[in-house]
């Protein structure tokens, strides 16, 4: 799943979802295609297992995706014994609650306007588990939720121009309206 973000409005506009039963070798294609037709957008990608063929892929040929407007992290690398910045956003238990925290706060915040009615159920959704972790519950899903929070990260760290909300996520803006009745299947995408 992917989703994008209109940082120019406020509040965020999701304005588009690329979901499906795609493979990584599938995936970096049509998202590449998706991050061009909205301005060459600041893609977040993560890079955990099949994620990393994506991250690798993105800024070589044919792709050929620009270098800065891929997320980068910075990571300690044990075969060179130095820091690293390599493509992508890491999920582990250190980093996934920082992805739940921006989620939550969009949402609590009404940063961020959902026009996918996926997105809106899968968020819904999530609850904490026995094991203390903020999921899905028992046979549904998550990906919508994630790809949302990586978006959300995304338009925090946007590096070309100031965003509309200080990093803090503190804001000053008006009640948004409530979230319209959409059909769960677009038209168009088929989503």
């Amino acid at each position: 799943v992917s989703i994008v973000l209109d940082i120019d409005t406020i509040p965020w506009l999701q304005v588009a979802t690329l979901a499906g039963h795609i493979s990584e070798e599938n995936f970096v294609e049509p998202l590449s295609l998706l991050g061009r037709w909205y301005n060459n957008a600041f893609l977040v990608v993560e890079s955990n297992s099949t994620g990393k063929h994506v991250c690798i892929m993105l800024p070589k040929s044919p792709f050929d995706y620009p270098r800065d407007m891929l997320y980068h992290r910075d990571d300690w690398n044990t075969e060179k014994r130095k820091m690293s910045r390599e493509v992508g956003w890491r999920t582990h238990s250190g980093s996934r609650h920082i992805l739940i925290g921006a989620l939550a706060d969009a949402i609590q915040d009404k940063t961020v306007l959902l026009l996918d009615k996926r997105t809106v159920d899968e968020c819904l959704k999530l609850v904490y588990t026995d094991r203390g972790r903020v999921e899905a519950e028992h046979g549904e899903h998550d990906d919508h939720c994630f790809a949302l929070a990586l978006a959300l990260i995304g338009a925090k760290c946007y590096p070309k121009a100031e965003t509309p909300f200080p990093m803090s996520w503190e804001r000053r803006i008006s009640p948004v309206p409530a979230q319209p009745d959409l059909p769960y299947k677009s038209s168009i995408t088929g989503y």
